[in-house]
């Protein structure tokens, strides 16, 4: 016993040397194997941003159809805003793909009066600042 135990001492440097080696080639097992599963994550990911892109300008495209056959409320958004808050919708769904319609209607409606209270900000400051007049009989509503 005290033979192997000696032999065990004598020769440990070299067995911790072994062990080291072998955790090593797991390791770099290891590391290439994240490596190719990051790179098939990248290769799905540029394919789902270009899907996303292309939903993107199809919705644009409908959007833009269907606002031709609509007489839009003066006052209200035009067809430009509409498009584009219309977009702002989808893309909500898209990033709160597990939201109840409930909570995708409360937020496409804090929304819409997000874009409303802005672009009421946006108004007065090109009108200050010397970019535009407002248009006869139309006011903007009072501050909040």
């Amino acid at each position: 016993m005290c033979t192997v135990l000696s032999w065990t001492l004598e020769h440990l440097d070299r067995i911790l040397a072994l062990i080291a080696i072998v955790v090593a080639a797991f390791a770099m097992l290891d590391v290439r194997k994240l490596f190719k599963e990051l790179e098939r994550r990248d290769q799905n990911t540029e394919t789902r941003i270009r899907q996303e892109m292309l939903t993107h300008f199809a919705s644009h495209a409908t959007f833009a159809y269907a606002s031709q056959f609509i007489d839009f409320i003066d006052g209200e958004l035009g067809p430009e805003a509409s498009i584009a808050l219309l977009q702002a919708f989808h893309t909500q769904k898209l990033l709160a793909p597990k939201a109840t319609k409930e909570e995708l209607n409360a937020l496409q409606k804090s929304t819409r009066e997000q874009v409303g209270k802005e672009a009421v900000e946006w108004a007065r400051l090109i009108v200050a600042s010397g970019g535009g007049t407002m248009k006869p009989n139309r006011d903007l509503p009072p501050n909040p």
